[in-house]
């Protein structure tokens, strides 16, 4: 699961600024923050925190980013 949410801090930092500011209420910057102090942290990280993340915010908001795909999808076509 590390690795997913390295991935997912990764490509939130490559999601362009007017889409984010389409979807203020995702979290972006602490997504990218969090994949930042994963990579950076060593042994530093609380991993009761990363546990949180998964257990908790990832439910939440992976509703909201499929919805968002979903309507950059129709746009596309």
């Amino acid at each position: 699961m590390r690795s997913a949410i390295e991935v997912i801090g990764e490509a939130s930092k490559n999601v362009p600024d007017p889409v984010k500011k389409k979807s203020p209420d995702i979290p972006w910057r602490e997504m990218a923050a969090l994949r930042d102090r994963i990579i950076h942290g060593y042994f530093r990280i609380d991993y009761s925190v990363v546990w949180n993340v998964i257990k908790e915010d990832l439910p939440e908001i992976e509703p909201k980013i499929s919805a968002l795909l979903e309507t950059m999808d129709t746009r596309t076509r």
